[in-house]
C-alpha cells in the first residue's frame, strides 16, 4: 500500500484567541490523520500563543510560529511564510475562525487521487455561533464545474474561502499571494492560480466540508455571499 501523503494546514492568525480553539479542534478530529498544522501568528497581542502552545504540547502535529519581519504584516505574509515551512505534498490554508468538517481532508484527497487532479474545491456553509445554523446560505459554487473556472472567478460567479481548497503542492505559486493587499487576497490568488492550471486539474465536491464564520470581516467574504 502506498504511503499516505502529508497535508500541511496553514493557519494565519491575529488576535483570534477566543475563536482559535474551535478551529484547531476541527483539525484535530480529521478522519485523515497524516497532517501537520502550522499556526502563523501575525503579531497577536492576546492569548493566542498560550492557547496554541497547549495543542503543541499534546500533539506534535501542531506547530506555532511568529511571522518574521522579513514578511509584511497581514494574512498574505503569514500565508507565504507558512508555505515556506510546510513539508506536505498537499497544502490547505485555513482562516483562524473557520471550521473543517471532520471528513474534509479524507474526502478531498480521495477525490484527487481517484481523478488524478491537483486541486479540490468543496462547498462552504456560513455560520454564526454553531456550524450548521445557517443552512440556507451556501457558497455560490454548488452548480459549477471545472469548465470556465477563470471566467467564473473573474465575474464573481463564484468565490471561495481559502480553506475550501486542497492544493497539490506542485501547482501552488506562492507569489500569487500579494503581501501588500489588505482585501480581496483570496479572490486574486485563485484567479491567478486558475490562469496557469487546466480545467482537468480541478475537482469540485458538492458537499459542505467547511464552515465559514459570518462575523469574519474580510472584504473578500462580504462580496462572496
Amino acid at each position: 500500500m502506498p504511503e499516505q501523503p502529508l497535508v500541511s494546514i496553514i493557519i494565519p492568525t491575529y488576535n483570534r484567541a477566543h475563536l482559535l480553539s474551535e478551529t484547531l479542534d476541527s483539525v484535530l478530529i480529521q478522519t485523515y490523520n497524516k497532517w501537520e498544522c502550522l499556526v502563523i501568528d501575525d503579531g497577536s497581542t492576546d492569548d493566542t500563543q498560550s492557547i496554541v502552545s497547549q495543542y503543541v504540547k499534546t500533539d506534535k502535529r501542531f506547530q506555532y510560529f511568529k511571522r518574521p519581519n522579513t514578511y509584511l504584516s497581514g494574512g498574505n505574509g503569514a500565508r507565504i511564510y507558512g508555505l515556506s515551512l510546510a513539508n506536505g505534498m498537499y497544502i490547505n490554508w485555513l482562516d483562524s475562525d473557520d471550521i473543517f468538517d471532520s471528513i474534509k481532508l479524507e474526502l478531498q484527497l480521495k477525490t484527487l487521487n481517484n481523478n488524478k487532479a491537483k486541486v479540490s474545491v468543496c462547498l462552504g456553509e456560513l455560520f454564526n455561533i454553531i456550524p450548521g445554523d445557517c443552512k440556507d446560505q451556501l457558497w455560490s459554487n454548488h452548480n459549477i464545474s471545472a469548465d470556465g473556472v477563470f471566467d467564473s472567478l473573474v465575474t464573481q460567479k463564484m468565490r471561495w474561502p481559502s480553506g475550501a481548497i486542497l492544493w497539490h503542492r506542485q501547482v501552488v505559486q506562492e507569489d500569487f499571494w500579494n503581501e501588500s493587499l489588505k482585501g480581496g487576497q483570496e479572490w486574486l490568488f485563485h484567479i491567478m492560480q486558475s490562469l496557469r492550471l487546466n480545467t482537468t486539474d480541478f475537482m469540485f465536491i458538492k458537499e459542505v466540508l467547511i464552515y465559514v464564520r459570518i462575523s469574519n470581516t474580510s472584504i473578500t467574504r462580504k462580496v462572496s455571499l
